[in-house]
């Protein structure tokens, strides 16, 4: 059976136990070779049991506001991120869909001038193009409302330049509306209002290309800023668990040792050994107290012990 327990390696963790006591032993060594802590001495052991717990607290306390502080400033970051890039390549998707509809009901009322003899019918799709010509401003001022954002990916001078393209061709389509009618469309105007098209088109393309750039380097700067976060709080709290851990054990160590020692001394004195130096007297705290009663205990024996011994020579002479 005991070959089997060697064989599981059981009560192995039974060595690495004692190997961090060694190590503990060794930590609570250097603390006193160096004076570390030496305040804890004159420190009563109602407050010394306290203060373990009193640690961990204010160190939770800290690591939450450290969390918090943490929380706010990636929710502020994200709003920030959601306002500017996400929210301007938003409104630009919505831009080029507006003006892409527009485009198209301009092309449907020039082909159904050409082929349609119904008045009311062209009337119905002068309408809707009119319509969809008025979404392009509303789109476009939406996306200038968006320049005002603290995390704008697009300049003024970019807008500037879309907004005075979408005019020329705002009124070059206004012009082909104008001059379409039930006998058809001059083919000239729609041609110029092609050509505008195209350079909105490329400056829209150029615009939400730089936009998701943008946006793309805005995600990945927060998130590789979220990982170095919760790197540094797991640091943190690493370095709060070890520091708490080492100086309750030693503190548990400054209450426990006194005590044994005390305690040895104590049974040396009550054995007769009134040569034993008894610890702790220097100390502040309960254990000091403890020390210098006993002390007092054994200079009264000492006295007792003398005072006895010449008194039985005095008897001795006498006889």
């Amino acid at each position: 059976m005991l070959g089997g327990i060697k064989k599981l390696n059981i009560f192995g963790w039974t060595r690495n136990l004692f190997g961090w006591t060694k190590y503990f032993g060794w930590v609570s060594r250097v603390a006193s070779r160096f004076n570390i802590f030496s305040f804890v001495r004159h420190i009563g052991l109602s407050w010394k049991v306290q203060i373990a717990p009193l640690f961990l607290v204010i160190s939770l306390v800290a690591l939450g506001m450290y969390s918090l502080q943490t929380l706010q400033h990636n929710q502020s970051s994200e709003e920030s991120l959601m306002s500017g890039p996400v929210r301007q390549a938003e409104l630009m998707s919505d831009f080029t869909s507006t003006i892409w509809s527009a485009h198209a009901n301009l092309y449907r009322l020039t082909t159904t001038a050409a082929t349609e003899t119904d008045a009311k019918a062209v009337s119905d799709y002068v309408f809707d193009t009119t319509t969809s010509l008025s979404r392009v401003d509303d789109a476009l001022l939406a996306l200038e409302v968006s320049l005002y954002a603290p995390s704008s990916v697009l300049s003024k001078e970019d807008y500037a330049k879309l907004k005075d393209a979408v005019a020329v061709y705002a009124a070059k389509a206004k012009i082909v509306i104008d001059k379409t009618g039930a006998s058809g469309a001059d083919t000239r105007f729609i041609k110029d209002a092609e050509k505008q098209f195209s350079a909105v088109s490329q400056l829209v393309s150029d615009m939400m290309s730089a936009s998701s750039t943008r946006k793309s380097m805005e995600i990945g700067i927060s998130q590789v800023r979220l990982e170095e976060q919760q790197f540094t709080l797991k640091i943190v709290l690493g370095v709060i668990s070890a520091f708490g851990l080492l100086f309750s054990f030693l503190i548990g160590r400054g209450i426990s040792k006194p005590v044994v020692v005390m305690t040895k001394a104590m049974h040396e004195l009550a054995g007769g050994d009134l040569s034993v130096q008894l610890p702790g007297l220097d100390r502040g705290d309960e254990v000091g107290q403890m020390a210098r009663a006993v002390e007092e205990f054994k200079v009264q024996a000492v006295t007792k012990a003398e005072q006895e011994a010449k008194l039985l020579a005095l008897i001795e002479e006498q006889q």
